[in-house]
């Protein structure tokens, strides 16, 4: 299909090809399409680490529940305790972030120089886990901040650093 904008700012269609078009599907039937039957490597792969460690899917899912247990009961004890999620279009968590009361208030006091490090830490699954880190008055590292994160993409780190800042204020 070939568009173009004409000079009274409308839209025209000046080339169509049909044989170019696919079928559409009803959405209950999207599953059967051949591009939907692949499988991303790091999904793969994530799915043979967790087999050759014999973690079924049930037990991944669960542990995830119990870290979301954790912050839940975390918040509920310590208002000044706070996490964000970011979920990908399935409604599952990518990316984690996390900060306790002493992070928060470290952060208030020596926040003016803020450093955050995803270099030292890739697990084996690929997965980041940064920390947003400075200095207090006697140079010693304090931690501002932490993370997981499913990638290392743009989309992630913009989202991170939102989290971040509007945990801080």
């Amino acid at each position: 299909m070939a568009i173009y904008l004409m000079e009274n700012g409308k839209y025209e269609c000046r080339a169509f090809m049909e044989e170019h078009n696919y079928p559409l599907h009803i959405s209950g039937t999207t599953h059967f399409m051949h591009f939907q039957r692949k499988i991303l490597e790091i999904h793969s792969y994530e799915i043979d680490l967790a087999d050759d460690s014999r973690i079924n899917p049930k037990a991944a899912f669960e542990l995830i529940g119990s870290l979301l247990k954790y912050f839940e009961n975390q918040s509920m004890n310590n208002p000044l305790f706070t996490y964000s999620m970011q979920l990908d279009s399935d409604e599952q968590i990518t990316n984690i972030f996390w900060a306790d009361p002493k992070m928060r208030i470290d952060y208030a006091q020596f926040g003016d120089v803020v450093s955050f490090d995803t270099t030292f830490c890739t697990n084996k699954e690929y997965r980041s886990f940064g920390i947003f880190d400075g200095f207090n008055h006697h140079r010693g590292l304090i931690i501002f901040g932490a993370a997981l994160l499913y990638d290392e993409t743009v989309e992630s780190f913009s989202w991170l650093f939102e989290a971040f800042a509007e945990a801080n204020g």
